[in-house]
């Protein structure tokens, strides 16, 4: 894992066109805790996901949460940045969905500006998509180059956490 230098990506296509790209790789900010609450007297928990943010400086998350495997849909998905929290100490939790045995997975992404500008652009994009007052979102990306490709060239370092439900 090289974390002090940049990656690049150069890319020519078969009619001479360029994608150009640089990026770099993150350290992974640590999962601290998992914490399942169950209410006195119920069925079904929520899951708190503890993590601590170097307020030294600007850093960028995306949280996911699947329930069961990793192939299923995510029950959220959303990236955020530290000004978030007023705090070092980040807290995200679910609602009271969750019963005993049931397989949570937490997945914290350390992740760069360039990636954040480009899922917000796109999650923008996407709620804009059939709304016929919404303003046409375009998408933010760090590609360049001839070839006028969109999307976005990045790394992913990540902390996943797996708990099974139990009171």
């Amino acid at each position: 894992e090289d974390f002090d230098h940049d990656f690049e990506l150069n890319i020519v296509t078969k009619t001479g066109k360029t994608i150009t790209a640089t990026t770099r790789l993150l350290r992974t900010v640590p999962i601290d805790s998992v914490v399942v609450q169950f209410p006195a007297d119920d069925t079904l928990a929520r899951v708190l996901t503890y993590f601590t943010d170097d307020r030294s400086q600007t850093n960028f998350y995306r949280r996911m949460i699947h329930q069961s495997t990793l192939d299923s849909i995510p029950l959220q998905d959303f990236a955020l940045d530290d000004r978030f929290s007023e705090t070092a100490r980040f807290v995200f939790g679910t609602n009271y969905e969750f019963a005993e045995g049931d397989t949570i997975i937490n997945t914290l992404f350390h992740i760069s500006r360039d990636y954040y500008d480009y899922f917000d652009s796109v999650q923008t994009a996407f709620f804009s998509n059939g709304n016929p007052f919404g303003q046409p979102s375009p998408i933010n990306s760090n590609l360049g180059g001839t070839a006028n490709a969109i999307g976005i060239f990045t790394g992913l370092s990540y902390d996943r956490v797996t708990t099974i439900v139990r009171k």
